[in-house]
């Protein structure tokens, strides 16, 4: 029955919407009283953990609607008795672009007998991110890091099996020093609305005054070498506005520089863009914007993992 309800849905998870700052899914429903009677039942699906995240009712014919963002989310609809008649999960190549480039990198890796090791920082509960399939197929090692207790809790719920992760609640810093850290979680919001967490202060005044807290946090380089013995293959960030102070800090002398970089790039003041670019391009990367989701990548050897 599902395969004949395919040619009135159409699934897009790459849809440009205006409100969004990155790509939604879409679903467009043609004819479908031809298939079965109205109204049918929309549902988004969390692909990590199978948590229904949105859900609506369809009365009408050609109808449209979104859900951003749609990284890693399942799409099922069911008829008026509750039926599923159509189902259309997330795979890598809806990912966007800097999502593959890493996952290639990896898998790449991997195939040469050389499983690579990476940290991402920033994870929130790993419902999304560039790193998740890649961490999710086992095709590289990783640590991950989360410094706000209620989402290190969910991703530890989400992650504590994989044989390939190891987990740290810690607030990774330039320093290592006790720094001011504001957080910003609602649980009744789903995804990235409540995961506003950040030390960059005047970031997000509105929230500073009753969630900061002075905590105790890891320089990047400490945890480099001490928890990842001084092996780092690939660096993951989304530190809300962090992402530059943090980059420029890693030393090289200490340890090799990954070979692929991600980071979040909107929320970095101008002149440590700037500072960043030239730090990256002199140490041998070559650095790429995707405005689609307002991160950036740097790559060093860049034509083996294309």
């Amino acid at each position: 029955m599902e395969w004949r309800a395919k040619k009135y849905f159409n699934v897009n998870y790459n849809y440009k919407f205006p409100d969004f700052s990155s790509d939604v899914v879409a679903i467009n429903v043609y004819d479908i009283s031809k298939f079965t009677s109205l109204p049918i039942r929309i549902e988004i699906i969390n692909s990590i953990d199978g948590t229904l995240v949105y859900t609506t009712s369809i009365t009408t014919d050609y109808y449209e609607t979104w859900y951003g963002p749609g990284e890693m989310k399942d799409v099922i609809i069911r008829d008026a008795n509750g039926v599923k008649i159509f189902e259309r999960k997330w795979n890598l190549t809806d990912g966007t672009r800097l999502l593959k480039c890493l996952y290639n990198f990896c898998h790449k890796m991997t195939s040469h007998n050389n499983k690579p090791t990476g940290l991402a920082i920033g994870t929130h509960a790993g419902y999304f991110g560039e790193w998740v399939p890649t961490v999710r197929e086992k095709i590289s090692n990783a640590f991950l890091v989360e410094a706000s207790n209620k989402q290190f809790n969910r991703l530890y719920e989400n992650y504590n099996d994989f044989s390939n992760v190891k987990l740290y609640e810690k607030l990774i810093t330039t320093d290592g020093k006790d720094i001011e850290f504001f957080e910003n979680y609602d649980p009744t919001i789903d995804e990235g609305k409540g995961y506003i967490n950040t030390v960059v202060k005047g970031l997000f005044p509105e929230h500073e005054k009753i969630h900061g807290r002075m905590s105790p946090s890891t320089s990047l380089n400490e945890f480099i070498i001490k928890e990842m013995d001084g092996k780092i293959d690939w660096l993951h960030l989304d530190v809300e506005g962090y992402d530059a102070k943090l980059l420029l800090s890693m030393n090289e002398m200490l340890y090799s520089l990954p070979k692929l970089i991600i980071w979040e790039y909107t929320l970095i003041k101008q002149e440590e863009k700037l500072s960043l670019e030239k730090f990256l391009i002199d140490k041998g990367y070559t650095i790429d914007y995707d405005i689609s989701n307002n991160n950036a990548i740097a790559v060093k050897e860049k034509e083996k993992y294309e």
